[in-house]
C-alpha cells in the first residue's frame, strides 16, 4: 500500500485543533490500514517520529493521533517525554534519555527554549559524567549487621 492511499487528509475540527496542544493530530485514513502501516506513512510523509498511534472506527472515519514532542525525533538518545502546563509551573516538561547505559531525566519549569535546553543538558551530562556500578544484584553481606539480612536490596 502506498503511503498516500493510506493517509488520506487532515482531521480539521474544533476538536481536533484542541488535540494539537496535546501534541495529538488526527487524519482520515484508509480502514484497512493496519497501526504499523499508519505510523510508517505518517513518519515518512512528515518526517517525525510517531509515539503512539490510536485510531478510531467511525460510521464514517478513522482517525490517528500521534506524538509532535520534538526531541523524540531530534535528539536520537531520547526514550520518552511529558509536556505540561500549571499556573504557577507555567510550560513545563520531562524528557528521558539513555546513552551507554546512562539513563538520565532532565526537567524544566517556564523556559521557552525548553526542547533545546533539554537537548544541551543531556549532552553535557553524557559528555561529563560516568556511570559506575556501586552494588551488584542480589543479596550483600553486612558484618555484625542483621537489619538486610533476609532482604533483597537490589
Amino acid at each position: 500500500m502506498n503511503k498516500y492511499d493510506i493517509i488520506f487528509a487532515p482531521v480539521i475540527t474544533e476538536k481536533s485543533e484542541k488535540m494539537k496542544e496535546q501534541g495529538k493530530y488526527a487524519f482520515k485514513v484508509d480502514a484497512k490500514a493496519t497501526k504499523p502501516q499508519i505510523k510508517k506513512a505518517i513518519e515518512s510523509i512528515f518526517n517525525v517520529k510517531v509515539e503512539k498511534i490510536n485510531t478510531l472506527k467511525t460510521n464514517k472515519n478513522t482517525y490517528v493521533w500521534h506524538n509532535k514532542n520534538k526531541l523524540l525525533y531530534r535528539y536520537k538518545y531520547t526514550t520518552g517525554g511529558k509536556t505540561g502546563f500549571t499556573k504557577i509551573a507555567r510550560r513545563t516538561l520531562v524528557t528521558t534519555a539513555s546513552k551507554n547505559n546512562l539513563n538520565l531525566v532532565v526537567v524544566t519549569l517556564n523556559d521557552g527554549n525548553d526542547f533545546t535546553d533539554h537537548e544541551n543538558l543531556f549532552e553535557y551530562a553524557f559528555n561529563n559524567y560516568t556511570n559506575y556500578k556501586i552494588l551488584s544484584k542480589g543479596f550483600i553481606k553486612i558484618k555484625k549487621e542483621n537489619y538486610y539480612k533476609k532482604h533483597k536490596l537490589y
